[in-house]
C-alpha cells in the first residue's frame, strides 16, 4: 500500500508539473496572441492609413487627368502654334514669368509716380505760400506808397 501511495504521490507530483508546464505554456500562448493582437491593430490602422493615401492620390489624379484632357484639347485646336503639351505647359511659365516682370514694373512706376505726385504737391504748396508771401509784401509796399503819395 505504501508503494502505491508512493506511487500516487509521485504521480500527482508529475501532474502537478505537467499543469505548471501547461499554465506557462497557456500564458505564453497568452503573450504571442496579445503581441498578435497588437500588431494586428496596428496593420489595419497603417492599411486604413494608406487607403485614404490611395484615395487622395486618385482624386489628384483625375484632377490632372482632366488638366491633361483640357490641354490636349488646346493642343488638337491650334495644332500649329503647339505641337506637344510642354510646348503649352513652356508657354504658360513664360507668360506668367512676364506678367511677374510687369507687374514688378507696373508697380515701380507705381511708385515712381507717387513720388511724383507728392513732390508735386509739395512745389505747389511751396510756390502758393510764396505767391501768399509776395502778396503780401505788394500789400505792404502799397501801403507806403499810399502814404508817400498822401504825404
Amino acid at each position: 500500500m505504501q508503494e502505491s501511495m508512493i506511487t500516487f504521490s509521485v504521480y500527482l507530483q508529475e501532474n502537478a508539473k505537467k499543469k505548471e508546464k501547461y499554465k506557462d505554456k497557456i500564458a505564453e500562448e497568452e503573450k504571442r496572441y496579445d503581441e498578435y493582437k497588437v500588431t494586428y491593430e496596428h496593420k489595419h490602422k497603417e492599411f486604413a492609413e494608406l487607403e485614404k493615401k490611395e484615395m487622395r492620390i486618385q482624386r489628384k489624379k483625375n484632377a490632372l487627368l482632366k488638366y491633361e484632357q483640357y490641354l490636349e484639347g488646346v493642343r488638337g485646336k491650334n495644332s500649329d502654334e503647339f505641337s506637344e503639351i510642354s510646348d503649352i505647359l513652356f508657354r504658360h511659365k513664360t507668360l506668367i514669368k512676364e506678367n511677374q516682370k510687369l507687374n514688378e514694373a507696373h508697380f515701380v512706376l507705381d511708385n515712381k509716380l507717387n513720388t511724383l505726385k507728392d513732390s508735386t504737391t509739395k512745389y505747389i504748396k511751396e510756390k502758393s505760400n510764396e505767391i501768399m508771401k509776395l502778396n503780401n509784401e505788394i500789400s505792404k509796399k502799397k501801403e507806403v506808397l499810399e502814404q508817400i503819395i498822401n504825404e
